[in-house]
């Protein structure tokens, strides 16, 4: 068919042109409709990855705030006394870090510790492992301030080791 013998006033052309006009249409709603799909898992995606990271966060937070809190109680009310009574040893120091965990774990109390189990996936006794694990960071991490002098008050404090 020749482009230049086609005339508009031609139902013929009318029903070709509106036929090209549809298909045209079509192509671009499956395109549309792929981009927008594609587009929205994408964005699903990303705000998961997004939630994911924000909850890890806070887990992470929450380990860090209880076990220095639960280290601290333990250097006020039994560490201090064990030196004090020359009692202080590998053993008195392993007492003293689950001691600590132990006191984590009560403020986490049942529902922090499953909190922690779902966004870190973890079982309980991997919990207790990071809750060792972060008590031991802050101690060592305490113990440099000490003996470094860079503490936030710039004082030299004693050295409080809690074993291995």
């Amino acid at each position: 068919m020749n482009i230049a013998f086609l005339s508009l006033d031609d139902p013929a052309t009318q029903t070709l042109m509106q036929s090209v006009v549809l298909a045209v249409i079509s192509a671009l709603g499956a395109v549309l409709t792929a981009t927008i799909t594609l587009a929205s898992k994408k964005a699903l995606q990303w705000l998961d990855g997004k939630a994911h990271a924000a909850t890890f966060q806070c887990a992470m937070s929450k380990i860090e705030s209880v076990t220095r809190s639960a280290v601290d109680e333990v250097e006020q009310t039994l560490v201090r006394q064990l030196k004090e009574d020359d009692r202080w040893d590998v053993e008195t120091a392993r007492g003293a870090r689950d001691t600590a965990v132990e006191i984590a774990k009560r403020h986490l109390g049942i529902r922090g510790m499953k909190e922690l189990e779902g966004c870190l996936g973890h079982a309980q006794d991997s919990i207790e492992g990071i809750l060792r694990t972060h008590v031991e960071m802050y101690v060592k991490r305490e113990n440099v301030e000490r003996s470094t002098g860079s503490a936030t008050d710039g004082k030299k404090r004693p050295i409080v080791r809690m074993g291995k």
